[in-house]
């Protein structure tokens, strides 16, 4: 089924899961997670889905191949869970109502709670991949979330940069890249209640926006309904700006970082934070991430993110003719 196998050149695990090659597209006239399938309640606002094809799992398969030399393989221990935000197939994040939201945000939540509770979780990531050329197979209003048995690369990064920034300092990391992104104003795309959109200074796709907190902040656990409300309406605005930059539904892959389940308090060093990454350049072209991007993860950006911030400080213009200011 699914295994963990550890790539000792580059120190990290590679999830190796055969059975997910035959997941199916969705039938044009049938989806599992619309009220009547059978898969989901006949009424729902919001749903939590087994996965049907998890590379996670509890109890998880044996191996298919044994160690080898300096490789490693462990069993794929973890959860895999689709997390639906809307019975209404044809809905979107940018048409959810504020109820709706909020009943997004208890989901998130809970889930991260559920899920990092577990004995073999270390860190709970929800996401989304939007758009079939992100290769989405079901067009169906919905993200994910994984719970991993180990800290991802990039995860272990952010963690060990904001340590040792804390410990030079004396000051959270995040915390001080929000004040330098307000200082300079120029990639700042909007704040709304506590939260800041903005294009990163080393932003390596040029639509490229994090959401960061203006509080401390670790993950989910640490935020109330009122503030949990007002990320869901952050993100629902970058959802809006990006279906208006081009006028038409802008594919992209949205990830929420937050702090590690193993029971230490991260707050003073670490900020959870929204990612979106879009893969367009223009209307029409693409950024792939080729060679160096993909081999040597040296990204180059073939815009300045200043210019793109004001272009998508524009879309949130026409976003909100649109939508209004909520």
């Amino acid at each position: 089924m699914a295994e963990l196998r550890w790539n000792p050149i580059e120190r990290r695990f590679v999830m190796v899961a055969g059975h997910r090659q035959h997941r199916p597209q969705m039938p044009k006239d049938w989806c599992p997670f619309c009220p009547g399938s059978g898969k989901v309640p006949d009424q729902y606002i919001v749903h939590v889905y087994p996965n049907d094809f998890p590379a996670l799992s509890v109890p998880p398969a044996e191996p298919s191949v044994k160690e080898l030399g300096p490789y490693g393989v462990v069993p794929a221990e973890g959860r895999c869970e689709v997390l639906l935000y809307t019975s209404d197939h044809n809905g979107s994040v940018a048409a959810l109502d504020d109820e709706h939201l909020r009943a997004l945000y208890g989901l998130w939540r809970e889930r991260y709670l559920e899920v990092g509770s577990l004995p073999e979780v270390r860190l709970v990531l929800a996401f989304e991949n939007r758009g079939e050329l992100i290769g989405v197979t079901m067009p169906h209003p919905h993200g994910q979330l994984y719970g991993f048995p180990f800290i991802p690369w990039r995860f272990e990064r952010e963690l060990e940069s904001s340590e040792l920034h804390f410990q030079k300092t004396g000051r959270n990391l995040f915390a001080d890249v929000l004040q330098s992104e307000a200082d300079a104003g120029d990639r700042i795309v909007f704040s709304l209640n506590g939260w800041t959109a903005f294009v990163p200074f080393t932003a390596d796709y040029p639509y490229e926006v994090h959401i960061l907190p203006e509080f401390e902040a670790a993950s989910l656990a640490d935020v109330d309904e009122h503030a949990g409300f007002a990320l869901l309406r952050a993100i629902r605005q970058v959802n809006r700006l990006y279906d208006s930059l081009f006028d038409f539904p802008l594919p992209f892959m949205m990830s929420l970082h937050q702090a590690p389940t193993d029971g230490l308090d991260y707050r003073k060093t670490y900020r959870m934070h929204v990612k979106f990454y879009p893969l367009h350049r223009s209307a029409t072209n693409i950024k792939f991430c080729a060679t160096c991007e993909t081999d040597a993860f040296a990204h180059c950006n073939p815009t300045y993110p200043e210019e793109k911030a004001e272009d998508l400080r524009q879309a949130l213009h026409r976003a909100k003719q649109k939508y209004g200011d909520g």
